[in-house]
Formats: C-alpha cells, structure tokens, sequence
C-alpha cells in the first residue's frame, strides 16, 4: 500500500512538474506572429501574368496555427485583345469601334490593375532545427478592380469598369528564419471569377457595352521577408 501510494505521489509530482513547461511550450507557440512584406508574380485566365506586392500581418490563435491578413496591388499585365480575353462587344460597342476605326476583336485590354484584400489560417509546424520551415494555408479573399484601358493601335478609346471579386485561395511555402528575421518562399492558387461580366464604355458621348468573364483564376509565385515575434 505504501509503495503504490509513493508511486502515485510520484507521478503527481512529475506531472505537475510538466504542465508549466507545457503550458509555457503552448504560450510560445501560439503567440507566435508577426508581420511581412512580399512580392512576385501573378498569373491570371483573363489578364495573363502580372507583378504582386504587399504586406501581411499573422496574429498567433492556437498552437501552429495563426490568422494570416494580407493586403497588396497586382498590375502590369499583359495586353490581352478582347477577342483573347473572350469578350464579346455588343452592336453600340462595336459601331464605336468601327468609328474610330479599330477592329473590335484585335482591340486591347491594357493597364489592368486589382487590389487583393486577404484573410485565412495558415499551420506552421515547428521548424526543423529551429531555422528550417514548411507552412500551408488557405482562406477568402476581395479583390478590388481598379479597371482598365480598351486601346487601339497605341490610341485610349475608353475605359472598362468591372465589379469587384470575391474567391478564395491556398498556399504551401517554404521558410528559414534566425532569430525573429525570417525569409520565405511560397506558391498560391487563386480562384476568383464573375461570370458573364458587363461594362460600358463611352467614346465623345456614344455608349456601348462589352461582356465576357473576368477570371483571376491562377497561381501566384511570392518571395518575401518577415519579422516574427
């Protein structure tokens, strides 16, 4: 009776021993955070491949897991004809075309630009040998439309409005950091499109109309910097 109570006294013991170094290992852990800056390319359906840049904060929520906020500019597409991008000019669109003398497929897209607002998790096991890591996330994200330049043979002949975006995206990625100063690598998949898109372009007052899809559909390549705490 004595030996088994000493053994349990024991265990006890050693137990409580190892819940303040749990505890203090989850603190850590889940704490964890910190903010960023990143830049790279972006590849889209409609708009073909662009520049990416902006910044992230990360908020620590349970063990290996935190909140990822980022926010930045996309632009400097390719100049894609409407014909490529698969819209279709109604008849007005396509008498202002003929107006100024431009072809209504060969005309282009040009000086698109979008504004990519983002919220999601990301799981980041602990580091290998403390410096080397590997994370995977997925979330939603708003993706503003700042519109673009329907151009023909180098001449503005209007300027294309479209509604914003909603979609959702994923990522894997690679990390090493020393101390709070971390350098990262990743790849992201996007997908985010509106269907059957309008907008309306004016030339000198004459109004006219041009559908297709936007599709922001694609993988993103980053590379960037960040600062833990």
């Amino acid at each position: 009776m004595t030996s088994r109570k000493s053994a349990l006294l024991s265990a006890v013991s050693a137990l409580r021993s190892a819940v303040p170094a749990l505890a203090a290992a989850f603190a850590l852990q889940a704490g964890a955070g910190g903010i960023g800056f990143w830049g790279g390319s972006m590849d889209t359906e409609t708009f073909g491949k662009g520049f990416t840049a902006g910044a992230q904060v990360e908020v620590g929520t349970v063990p290996w897991v935190s909140l990822l906020l980022r926010g930045g500019y996309a632009g400097g597409f390719d100049d894609v004809t409407l014909r490529d991008a698969g819209f279709t000019a109604g008849a007005n669109a396509r008498k202002i075309l003929q107006r100024v003398g431009a072809d209504s497929a060969a005309a282009e897209m040009e000086d698109f630009g979008l504004v990519p607002l983002e919220a999601g998790l990301v799981l980041r096991p602990p580091a290998l040998f403390g410096v080397i890591g590997v994370y995977a996330g997925a979330g939603a994200g708003y993706y503003y439309l700042s519109g673009f330049d329907i151009v023909d043979r180098g001449a503005k002949i209007s300027t294309g409005e479209a509604s914003d975006l909603f979609g959702w995206w994923a990522l894997a990625g690679a990390d090493i950091g020393i101390s709070f100063f971390h350098v990262f690598a990743e790849a992201k998949y996007t997908s985010a499109k509106n269907d059957d898109e309008t907008f309306d372009i004016d030339w000198h007052g004459a109004a006219g109309a041009v559908r297709g899809d936007i599709d922001l559909t694609g993988l993103t390549v980053l590379g960037g910097i960040r600062f833990e705490w």
